[in-house]
């Protein structure tokens, strides 16, 4: 396959988050990292532990996109970058030309 490895879209997904009661402090976030494809199984995921902000927002106006980008700013561009670039790597290596086989010569499998 030499299709460029930023060709593959990735998607950033909160699936789920832990917040106090009291306030609405989201204090743990579980986060997904996967491919825009179907069939490929190849997903990174993780939680993180947020501090508490000064200034909180409100529970019921928080976004995917909001939450998503606390996770990238919490791992930091570097790692971010990582993530994406090795999960891109492994959907490229899954994709390619198999190079190695298993398999005697004498039998055929069914």
């Amino acid at each position: 396959m030499s299709e460029d490895l930023s060709q593959i879209n990735l998607i950033w997904k909160i699936t789920d988050m832990e917040r106090q009661l009291s306030d609405g402090y989201v204090f743990r976030v579980y986060w997904e990292l996967s491919p825009d494809l179907t069939g490929t199984g190849s997903v990174v995921s993780g939680s993180l532990d947020l501090q508490k902000p000064d200034n909180l927002i409100n529970y019921e106006d928080l976004t995917e996109e909001l939450v998503v980008s606390w996770v990238k700013s919490v791992l930091g561009e570097v790692e971010v970058n990582n993530l994406e670039t090795n999960l891109r790597k492994h959907i490229q290596t899954l994709n390619s030309e198999p190079t190695n086989s298993t398999g005697i010569p004498w039998t055929t499998s069914n």
